[in-house]
């Protein structure tokens, strides 16, 4: 996980998790990432001071901070087949990192319960992901299924009813109502929405 909000967010919500961090050096210069530092001691939590290569190394644009965690929220399958409001995601083929790190952050800001992604041909998680994301990794699990068709006739099979989203469409999203559970599938930057 790299950059400030990214890593706030997971220190917040899931600290237990955390190995370790890098923070770049001459970090006491920089209050962001002091307040890093401060955390890990409070907590006992290993850190180290690397160069900003190391960093790039691990991804570029890392804002002097990199948070290890040894797991990642996920999809609570068995909740999906209860009642109650669910919104869940989809996506078909997205393979841009900044793509996906928007759509978990207003996927989190709309209170998604997650998003479906295949596991062939498609983004997944990455530190790029999480940064773009500003913590919306940290609330909303990302799960790669091996058939995306075949998981939304599931959902189907749940009570969930599946809207495919069309760039060119004249209604905006939130111009209609949706029942309690529902599913938006999101189409390839080239291609959009397969057929299958």
């Amino acid at each position: 996980m790299v950059g400030i909000h990214a890593c706030r967010e997971v220190l917040e919500v899931r600290s237990h998790a955390v190995e370790k961090i890098w923070i770049r050096s001459q970090w006491s210069k920089h209050a962001d990432l002091r307040e890093f530092q401060e955390f890990a001691v409070h907590k006992n939590i290993p850190t180290r001071e690397v160069s900003a290569q190391a960093l790039d190394d691990v991804a570029q644009s890392h804002q002097g901070v990199c948070v290890f965690v040894e797991e990642r929220p996920r999809l609570d399958w068995q909740a999906l087949e209860g009642p109650g409001e669910m919104m869940l995601v989809a996506l078909d083929e997205i393979e841009d990192a900044h793509n996906l790190g928007a759509i978990l952050r207003t996927s989190w800001l709309l209170d998604a319960k997650g998003i479906l992604i295949p596991e062939r041909r498609s983004v997944g998680l990455s530190p790029a992901v999480c940064k773009v994301a500003c913590g919306g990794a940290e609330h909303v699990p990302v799960e790669s299924v091996g058939h995306l068709p075949k998981a939304l006739e599931e959902l189907k099979e749940h009570g969930f009813w599946v809207y495919g989203l069309d760039g060119q469409s004249r209604a905006g999203v939130w111009q209609n109502e949706y029942p309690e559970k529902c599913c938006f599938v999101i189409g390839s930057e080239s291609h959009g929405i397969r057929k299958s």
